[in-house]
């Protein structure tokens, strides 16, 4: 119960209650604030990462390696005498947590439970790059809470709408649908204790609430729900052994969380009447921004976490209607349950343009093919069986991969085959995605000595034709089969 008497007293109330159950916030990983003044150590500690662990064990000896050549290069700044070892090595963990928020690199777990450092092409982009800024903003707007990495802090802590609702949040655009319903400023408070309150993008009235709520409350009223606020702990086992409350550690992470959603040049700090705030630099530009973002807006629920670094590495993918129907057809099971996805859709689906039909069309025409030759691959070739992935209780149907998934995964005697489905003209592109996805397994999957590949398309371009004939190898037509498919489904 609050104590002593003001307006609204049972709104308040009845917030602390639901402030004291909600056990997720927008957690930002804090080896160093995301701002443009880091940009060059970001990108210098992921090039040392790259440069000499990239595809190695990620073990305690590499950890302190990395540790120690950081420290050599100045990148970091010297630890205290006479910390442990494990500690000492978190501090590059801490690292590579930021990487893998920001879609640079990632932890990959191979067959033998063993973590290999792998860097993705988007952070092969940003070391590349002169600024890297528009890289950074681009991430920080697709970023979503909760997320897959096996490294997020929160999937310990996810509630139980979370869980059962399968809910996820884009940060940055639950920002700026704040910013535009409440005058285009919040105060570091208001984000520090309604903000990060949000779980779904349809907490926004609610937060709105909060929001206007607390703007009527006298600066006394304000103290007297601070004090309760501060001394509710969070419900994590460790926390309640600790007694860590909620408000210390928003609190702790709230510089790292400022920074990062100021860092996109459409919103910036300020200080309104002395108070600091987050704000826009003009109301023009948050509100042409929704807009093209609203009009096709949707929240992706990933699979798993090889499909999630795929779509956050791709900078063509973003939380879009179509993006969304594409993944979702891509991973059904089944020819019936990507026709399911369309049924529900149709409405939706309608309202796309010409080019936007055709390529959800392509995507279903692919998953009829799959599903026939899928039941029936010795149509394809004699021989040929689907992949088990007995480690992970998955087969090679959609194997999902942190570059994209493959569309079968097969093997025949001692080799892999890999197989990849075009609906209609499969062109250069197709050869070049499926030379990719034969490194990967070559280079990941430990049983694999052998592999080759082969594109099933209606037709095959020129440009995919001379790219084989290219690679000068004696065997290109049997390590690259190209075989003709004359499938096409009786109705979309």
């Amino acid at each position: 119960m609050l104590k002593g008497t003001f307006k609204d007293k049972k709104y308040w109330e009845n917030f602390i209650e639901r402030y004291s159950r909600t056990s997720s916030y927008w957690y930002v990983p804090k080896p160093l604030t995301v701002k443009k003044r880091n940009i060059g150590l970001i990108r210098n500690r992921l090039k040392v990462l790259f440069n000499h662990f990239s595809g190695k064990n990620w073990d305690l000896d590499k950890q302190l390696e990395y540790h120690r050549m950081l420290l050599d290069e100045g990148l970091i700044k010297p630890y205290k005498k006479g910390e442990k070892r494990q500690d000492v090595a978190a501090l590059s963990r801490i690292n590579i947590t930021l990487f893998e928020f920001l879609g640079f690199a990632w932890v990959e777990v191979d067959e033998k439970g063993e973590g290999k450092i792998a860097i993705t092409r988007l952070g092969n982009k940003f070391i590349e790059s002169i600024g890297g800024e528009e890289i950074i903003e681009n991430q920080i707007m697709k970023i979503q809470f909760p997320n897959v990495l096996k490294e997020d802090p929160q999937k310990e802590l996810l509630s139980d709408r979370m869980i059962k609702e399968k809910q996820s949040i884009v940060p940055f655009v639950f920002l700026l649908q704040i910013l535009k319903k409440c005058d285009y400023w919040v105060s570091e408070d208001e984000f520090k204790y309604f903000i990060n309150l949000a779980e779904r993008h349809e907490d926004i009235r609610q937060v709105k609430g909060d929001i206007e709520h607390w703007r009527q409350l006298s600066f006394k009223e304000k103290e007297i729900i601070n004090n309760e606020i501060k001394v509710i702990i969070r419900q994590s086992k460790k926390d309640r052994m600790e007694k860590i409350t909620r408000y210390y550690t928003i609190e702790k992470n709230f510089p790292y969380q400022r920074s990062l959603f100021t860092f996109p040049r459409i919103i910036k700090q300020d200080r309104i009447n002395g108070e600091k705030v987050i704000t826009c630099r003009t109301k023009k530009e948050v509100n042409e921004l929704l807009k093209e973002i609203l009009k096709d807006f949707e929240v992706i629920n990933f699979r798993n976490l090889e499909d999630w670094i795929e779509y956050f590495t791709d900078e063509e993918k973003g939380p879009r209607f179509q993006d969304a129907l594409g993944y979702y057809i891509e991973t059904s099971d089944s020819k019936q349950q990507a026709k399911e996805v369309i049924e529900k859709r149709k409405g939706q689906i309608k309202k796309l343009d010409e080019r936007e039909q055709e390529t959800i069309k392509a995507i279903l025409e692919e998953k009829y093919i799959e599903d026939l030759y899928v039941k029936h691959l010795d149509i394809i070739e004699d021989g040929l069986k689907l992949f088990f992935d007995r480690k992970n209780d998955k087969d090679g149907r959609q194997y999902s991969t942190d570059i994209g998934r493959i569309d079968l995964l097969c093997i025949k005697g001692e080799e892999f085959v890999v197989i990849e489905i075009k609906a209609g003209e499969a062109d250069d592109k197709a050869l070049g995605q499926l030379l990719r996805y034969m490194g990967w397994v070559y280079q990941n999957i430990e049983a694999c000595d052998l592999v080759r590949g082969i594109i099933l398309a209606e037709s095959f371009s020129d440009r995919v034709i001379y790219a084989r004939i290219g690679m000068m190898k004696e065997d290109a037509e049997m390590f690259l089969s190209f075989k003709e498919v004359k499938l096409k489904p009786r109705s979309l």
